[in-house]
């Protein structure tokens, strides 16, 4: 059901995607939220923060994820030209704009693949794209 509302109520447990629209025309997708049967309420997986500042201030200093330390998560990012500038096989929110080899990446965007092992729901990928901003 389509709503365009800053809020929703009343709604039946269950999935929901919300898709939310900025006056700019700015799209951001949240998927998988569960309403209703969790206590407290679940929290969508998976869900990243997509824009990290790492300037050591302690705020978006790190790609995070939401879920990673319940479910094992390789992460891969490549830059804007394909080249894989990260992996980690074991992911761990830790991820600050340093590449593999210790270069402090630019800022700009990059993209994502996280490979996801949920056990008895078997393996999955999710994918999209980080922003890096320094200054």
């Amino acid at each position: 059901q389509d709503w365009d509302t800053p809020s929703v109520s009343n709604l039946c447990a269950g999935f929901y995607d919300l898709l939310i629209t900025d006056a700019n025309g700015c799209v951001f997708m949240l998927m998988d939220i569960e309403v209703g049967g969790g206590d407290p309420p679940v929290e969508p997986c998976w869900v990243p923060r997509n824009i990290i500042t790492p300037n050591d201030d302690g705020k978006n200093d790190f790609f995070t994820f939401t879920c990673i330390g319940q479910r094992v998560a390789g992460l891969l990012i490549f830059d804007r030209y394909g080249r894989e500038v990260y992996t980690n096989d074991n992911y761990d929110n830790s991820f600050n704009g340093i590449s593999d080899s210790g270069v402090v990446l630019g800022e700009g965007g990059y993209m994502w693949v996280l490979n996801i092992d949920d056990g008895a729901q078997g393996r999955r990928v999710e994918q999209g794209t980080l922003t890096l901003l320094r200054d």
